[in-house]
């Protein structure tokens, strides 16, 4: 899957289950192409985790920017999303 259907998946997929897993909400997304278990991170950096659904918005967007200097073979990071095919 390219990035950009990744992208897709995670912009325009609809919500067709829910559950909590402990303090967890896992949702599964389906563009009707294909389907994707995923977890939520809502927390904003108020809790005493400091976990904050913000950086892994911008971890996100640092990977994109990165990925044209990398060179062909080397890149072991998982894309954004951590989507599979």
């Amino acid at each position: 899957m390219t990035r950009a259907e990744k992208e897709g998946l995670l912009l325009h997929g609809s919500i067709v289950g829910e559950r909590v897993v402990g303090n967890v909400a896992r949702i599964t997304l389906d563009d009707g192409q294909r389907k994707h278990d995923a977890a939520v991170e809502a927390d904003d950096g108020a809790t005493p985790s400091r976990r904050n659904y913000r950086f892994n918005a911008a971890a996100c967007e640092l990977d994109k920017a990165s990925r044209p200097i990398r060179k062909a073979g080397t890149n072991k990071c998982k894309p954004c999303g951590s989507l599979t095919s």
